[in-house]
């Protein structure tokens, strides 16, 4: 399992420096990065330098410290870095090792706690079919940990198992809620080969292919969302047989008539998670632009009948509620 905490060592010629190893994982390498260098800029000590080493001859270890480096910047409290990288042989260890000395420059004073998301977004890229368990394990602890961390959240789904992806991951949300929006964007793309074409390359016109983009950003706190009379708007069950305009519609009238509405899906069933995403960000080309979000989350569903015999099925829950421009 790979270690949560950087790793700290004393070297006679650097002194105190951060160690990375091929199993470091990339943020937190980059949160020591952040958070020491944060330290000494309120502490005003000079001068604000660190180190970061790795063996040279490591290329993972290496790959981590180029990529830990890459992601600080877009952490809270920085603006920008400058890393100065050098190669040496430590007295005690004679094996080459990799050092990049970094010094910050330029700091934000907001804090990252409560007060919403800062100015950086961070772009993950969903898994899509098939995709290996670690990997989608890898999405959803990035999505929970830029939240938490107050940034928001993009991502551009491609497929039903992206959207499913992308949602499940954004339920994990830690301390607060994930409030996200759904839009179609139309993106550039190329038409599939016909069967008779000789020349793919040449015979085939560009084409604009529509993606589903997803913003998210972290919103009120878990406790307060909980709070919510949810018996107070309707409910609104989605299969993936579910034509998407009419239940766009279906969600623009409850969201008119009561200020909000929840969706129902089978979390296991892909194709009703990605109609319910669909037909949120059709809706306001159906409205004239009327925008809602939603705050998705997980739970279970007692079929009817199904309670004497503990009955359960996973569901995912999409609380829709009008989005109120400030």
């Amino acid at each position: 399992a790979r270690s949560s905490v950087a790793e700290v060592a004393d070297l006679p010629e650097l002194g105190r420096g951060i160690v990375v190893r091929a199993d470091s994982q990339v943020l937190t390498v980059a949160r020591a990065l952040a958070r020491a260098s944060a330290q000494a800029h309120l502490r005003g000590s000079e001068p604000r330098r660190l180190h970061f080493h790795a063996l040279a001859d490591d290329a993972r270890a290496c790959g981590v410290l180029a990529k830990a480096l890459a992601t600080a910047p877009s952490l809270p409290n920085y603006r920008s870095l400058m890393g100065t990288p050098e190669l040496f042989r430590p007295a005690r260890d004679p094996r080459l090792r990799l050092s990049v000395r970094v010094e910050s420059i330029g700091f934000s004073e907001a804090s990252v706690a409560d007060d919403g998301p800062t100015s950086t977004t961070f772009q993950g890229y969903p898994p899509g079919p098939d995709a290996d368990l670690a990997a989608v394990r890898r999405f959803s602890a990035s999505v929970r940990d830029r939240l938490h961390q107050g940034q928001e959240v993009f991502a551009e789904c491609r497929g039903a198992d992206a959207i499913a992806h992308t949602l499940k991951a954004l339920c994990q949300a830690q301390h607060r809620v994930a409030e996200v929006e759904f839009q179609w964007a139309e993106v550039a793309g190329r038409a599939a080969p016909r069967p008779n074409d000789r020349d793919a390359s040449t015979e085939h016109d560009d084409l604009k292919l529509s993606v589903l983009h997803v913003r998210a950003r972290a919103a009120e706190p878990w406790s307060e969302f909980n709070d919510i009379d949810f018996k107070a708007s309707d409910l609104l069950f989605v299969k993936s047989s579910t034509e998407v305009k009419q239940l766009a519609w279906a969600v623009s009238v409850q969201a008119r008539k009561r200020g909000a509405v929840s969706l129902h899906a089978f979390s296991d069933n892909v194709g009703a998670m990605s109609v319910a995403a669909k037909a949120l960000a059709t809706l306001p080309r159906l409205t004239g632009g009327e925008r809602v979000v939603c705050v998705p989350s997980l739970g279970w569903a007692t079929p009817a009948g199904g309670a004497a015999a503990g009955q359960r099925n996973p569901v995912l829950r999409l609380f829709v509620r009008r989005l109120v421009k400030k």
